[in-house]
């Protein structure tokens, strides 16, 4: 049985948020204000929720108030910025277009919830359809009709169409090391030498004959990926001869360094020397995604715009090089998180340029983020096969090893890359989550992996690391320097994860009542039914251990009437044996989350 994602199991109680969301159809405004107010205390800074108040308030200024409470948070945001129009009287300009649906506002306290473990969407995206008829409904009461832009949706736009999205943390966005630094363990072999297969050198996409021996020993430097070596050789020959492929090397060259300012400057030196060099395109969209990740703020609907103005012409010039599509892939997944039109890019490039390995990892990734996690599998192991080599495919397999809870899987393929790629920011994260969630993990490990990201510019690495630095002294048994971090990782991201991992800190720390306040919090913040009943689950351990024995007779009946595939058997038996009733049968079911 797959895991629910929509409509939470009967068994369980109800969230606040669904609570609200039901007051809301039944026409009980005054509860769902009450509900929705509540939520807002803990999450001031939501933008569903000030939308919802502004659906459920009681006269035209408290909805108007609310609607300005969305626009201090995303001053972009087109509801409220019609809403406001129409209570100001101007209704909608002559002539204004239809707006495509966009996603949520990136929010003020990176709010983006990221982790292997969980592929539902969040719950307040369960709640959108329902969001978007009472919308409607109360619209429709008031007479005006602009804000049909919700119904609309996203025609197919073969040739990267834009389209106007507010961004959330990326995901799964490859962000280059900074300058070269010698790692710890020394210079693995060759990962085609440990496996003994043999790997073809992909042929240089751009290699345009030049008299010059310093551009062949440029070329060198970049077959073996010193690029500082290369931007060396390369700043010399460009004072010599300027020419579009030079400059582009060079900006190669700072792009894997991590000057973007100094890799636009050269781009743009190649784009002026021929504007329709096609990989020079792609490189300035790859350069800007990465200056992104670094930023303390999203990329703006301009930011966006600018990147697919280069990726169409990347894809105009150099529709045959395969880096161009998986920039453009990169972008459509990993930044605006819309498979659809990433599945209609692969398409052409595999109409294109045949068939790759490189379209089965994307294959993957587009089921993964669809949650489609058997499908994901299947395909990241197709592109494993036919290319041992693609370290991408280790960590996009890791990621699918840990949705799907097979912990071993996951720490074996992120042992791989973190191998190879130790000072990337991603792989690193993604290392320290593979290694806590398997129960022999190495948390001594985590904590020497994350020292390199203790300076990092980007507040979503920093926020992330300081989450996992808090889970890793817990596993240690150092509940109180692993509390230290985690109270500051739950007021970054109010997420599910952290405040699980705050309970377990107070539960090791014999603190049982915040232990339970903070199972409590996480089942509120649980967006599958698989973390509401890991919630209730130890929710039911610290009210036991309280003697609140009524509180913790429900929990543990809710438990035992959960579906099989949902609730390991171990769980389920601890809740039979406190209810005196008969150990169930064991079933397969899924390994408990390790829990220090």
């Amino acid at each position: 049985m797959s895991e629910a994602k929509g409509k939470p199991n009967a068994t369980l109680p109800k969230t606040t948020y669904e609570q609200a969301l039901e007051a809301l159809e039944a026409g009980d405004y005054p509860r769902a204000r009450k509900l929705i107010i509540r939520l807002l205390k803990r999450d001031p800074n939501n933008v569903t929720y000030w939308l919802w108040l502004s659906v459920a308030a009681e006269t035209p200024k408290e909805r108007e108030h609310s609607l300005r409470q969305v626009l201090k948070l995303e001053p972009d945001n087109p509801t409220a910025l019609r809403g406001l129009r129409y209570f100001q009287g101007r209704g909608a300009e002559p002539g204004e277009p239809q707006r495509v649906d966009r996603r949520r506002a990136w929010q003020a306290a990176l709010r983006e919830q990221w982790t292997p473990r969980r592929t539902a969407p969040p719950a307040w995206r369960r709640g959108l359809p329902l969001l978007i008829g009472v919308v409607v409904v109360l619209l429709a009461t008031l007479g005006y009709q602009g804000w049909s832009y919700w119904r609309a949706r996203p025609t197919p736009l073969p040739t990267l169409g834009f389209i106007t999205v507010v961004p959330k943390t990326p995901s799964l966005t490859p962000t280059p090391a900074g300058s070269p630094t010698p790692t710890p363990r020394g210079t693995p072999q060759p990962l085609s030498i440990i496996l003994g297969v043999t790997q073809t050198p992909t042929p240089l996409y751009v290699n345009t004959p030049h008299p010059y021996e310093a551009y062949h020993r440029a070329l060198d430097a970049i077959g073996r990926g010193d690029w500082a070596k290369a931007a060396s050789y390369l700043e010399q020959l460009l004072e010599q001869e300027t020419t579009p492929d030079i400059a582009y090397y060079l900006a190669e060259a700072y792009y894997h360094l991590g000057r973007w300012r100094d890799a636009q400057q050269a781009l743009r030196q190649a784009l002026d020397l021929d504007p329709n060099f096609g990989p020079a395109h792609r490189l300035w969209a790859q350069v800007l995604m990465a200056e992104w990740r670094e930023r303390d703020k999203a990329p703006t609907a301009a930011d966006f715009t600018d990147a697919e103005k280069h990726l169409r012409a990347a894809l105009q010039h150099a529709n045959d090089d395969p880096l161009t599509y998986r920039a453009a892939l990169d972008y459509w997944l990993g930044w605006r998180e819309d498979p659809d039109q990433a599945e209609r890019l692969l398409a052409r490039g595999e109409e294109v340029l045949g068939d790759l390995p490189l379209w089965d990892y994307y294959r993957a990734w587009i089921a993964y983020q669809r949650g489609e996690l058997d499908t994901a599998w299947e395909a990241i192991q197709r592109a494993q096969q036919r290319d041992p080599t693609m370290l991408d495919a280790y960590a996009l397999a890791a990621r699918i090893a840990l949705a799907r809870g097979d912990v071993d899987a996951a720490r074996k393929a992120a042992e791989v890359v973190y191998r190879y790629r130790p000072l990337d920011p991603d792989v690193i994260l993604l290392y320290a989550e593979a290694q806590l969630a398997h129960p022999e993990g190495d948390p001594e490990a985590v904590l020497l992996a994350l020292e390199p990201l203790a300076d990092h510019p980007s507040p979503y690495i920093l926020r992330r690391r300081v989450a996992l630095l808090g889970e890793a002294y817990l596993r240690l048994g150092r509940p109180e320097e692993a509390l230290k971090y985690l109270k500051q990782a739950d007021q970054w991201d109010p997420s599910f994860d952290n405040a699980m991992r705050l309970g377990h800190a107070y539960r090791a720390l014999q603190d049982y009542g915040a232990a339970l306040l903070a199972y409590r919090e996480a089942y509120e913040r649980a967006t599958t039914d698989r973390q509401r009943y890991t919630a209730l689950y130890w929710r039911a351990k610290m009210a036991e251990a309280l003697d609140l024995k009524d509180n913790a007779q429900r929990d543990w009946r809710a438990l035992l009437e959960a579906p099989a595939d949902l609730v390991p058997w171990a769980w389920r038996a601890e809740a039979a044996a406190a209810l005196g009733l008969p150990t169930p049968t064991p079933e397969a079911t899924p390994t408990p989350t390790a829990a220090p």
